[in-house]
């Protein structure tokens, strides 16, 4: 039956700053009973940060971020008063690193990596039958930032994220590979009067696991079907400042999408 819910929800940050660093802690945790059977939440969640700076060129940061979900029927089916009894677990893991170097006064470095893991168990709480997915893999990017004259700035840089995806019920498993790489440049002209034009573009490779990832309740089977492609995504961008001070942006771009 239908019924209100309660909510509450609380968190403790502790913070510390000095000359070359700064860090900080924190625990979040929030409940909700749901607005009727088998619909209650739970997420728990711990985050730590820290920076360090030996010297105004380098900088050093460090993020971690440790949580939990717990819930019943979520996302909601197509029939909200029809509950499904069923209970989803969520453990996730996320670390990243970066690092930041001032080459010169007109130019910049960034480098970071992270780690992320998602697992998430399912419970049929009338047959004990049990379903877990893990996403995991590790990201990474190097960017520049660098000024050429007076009007033209770069943006250049690399990245990719090397993950897998696996599905495991009943005795059987299913694994595919979630892969992404990329390069791009983009050039940035300004003092062009009262125009700023931004323009570059990006290539892009993909492998996603599609036949993986299947909509909540859509009664579609998981598969090993996968999507792969290269393609180049070009990027237009215009900014006009007006004598008012008012600043107009428009923007075209194509992005690869699965």
């Amino acid at each position: 039956s239908l019924d209100d819910s309660g909510l509450w929800e609380g968190d403790v940050t502790g913070a510390v700053n000095g000359d070359k660093y700064a860090g900080a802690l924190s625990y979040q945790k929030a409940h909700d009973d749901g607005f009727r059977v088998n619909n209650e939440t739970q997420i728990v969640n711990y985050r730590g940060f820290f920076e360090y700076s030996p010297n105004y060129k380098d900088s050093y940061q460090l993020n971690v971020q440790l949580g939990s979900k717990e819930s019943g029927d979520l996302p909601l089916p197509d029939a909200p008063v029809s509950p499904q009894y069923i209970s989803l677990d969520t453990e996730f893991t996320n670390i990243g690193f970066g690092y930041h170097r001032i080459l010169s006064p007109s130019a910049h470095l960034a480098v970071s990596a992270i780690y992320n893991e998602t697992e998430q168990e399912t419970t049929d709480l009338f047959s004990g039958i049990k379903g877990e997915g893990t996403l995991k893999g590790p990201q990474v990017e190097v960017q520049s930032v660098f000024r050429m004259g007076k009007k033209t700035s770069w943006i250049v840089g690399a990245g990719g994220f090397d993950g897998s995806v696996e599905l495991e019920s009943g005795g059987s498993e299913i694994s595919q590979d979630d892969t992404f790489v990329n390069g791009y440049a983009y050039v940035r002209f300004s003092d062009l009067g009262p125009f700023e034009v931004t323009v570059g573009g990006s290539v892009d490779r993909v492998d996603a696991p599609l036949g993986l990832l299947v909509l909540e309740n859509s009664r579609i089977t998981q598969a090993e079907i996968g999507f792969s492609e290269t393609k180049f995504n070009p990027k237009l961008g215009v900014s006009v400042y007006l004598p008012s001070k008012t600043v107009l942006r428009a923007a075209g771009y194509y992005r690869t999408a699965p």
